[in-house]
């Protein structure tokens, strides 16, 4: 199975620092970044190419992250707040511990993503189209029952 690659590395938007404030106080960023919000979109960038990296496989990279506001998948928002918010406190000489522990379980689920045991609702498969395709049901039929005689 192949994959697709992000087509512009450059003006990714698929998190924002806006997005960052539902984990992490804003003058803890600040003071992260020392107001330097270059450095939350370089962070917010490279969560989404490390997400990618672990999805590309099974799900459409352009669809997935070409969503915006309300439409984008939960899960992978999540996934991405963490792993911006573990980027950027990198830098620092102290790591907190529960951003390195949230940090891991992220990964973690994204290594499920990656092997099917977790499947992200609404997501466009890749290769998937538009167009419906058929359920994989079977049906079962046979002769009408006789009746003997004896």
């Amino acid at each position: 199975m192949g994959h697709a690659p992000l087509k512009n590395n450059t003006t990714m938007s698929f998190i924002t620092k806006t997005d960052l404030s539902q984990d992490i106080y804003s003058e803890i960023l600040t003071g992260l970044t020392r107001a330097n919000d270059a450095k939350i979109a370089t962070a917010c960038n490279e969560a989404q190419a490390e997400i990618n990296g672990y999805v590309c496989a099974r799900y459409d990279s352009e669809d997935l992250f070409g969503k915006t506001a309300e439409e984008r998948n939960l899960t992978i928002l999540a996934i991405a707040r963490t792993i911006a918010i573990y980027k950027l406190h990198k830098v620092c000489n102290k790591m907190n511990e529960l951003v390195r522990v949230e940090y891991e379980d992220a990964i973690a689920l994204l290594m499920r993503i990656q092997k099917g045991q977790f499947i992200l609702e609404g997501a466009k498969l890749f290769g998937q189209t538009d167009i419906e395709t058929p359920t994989s049901q079977i049906t079962r039929t046979g002769n009408i029952k006789r009746e003997n005689y004896i």
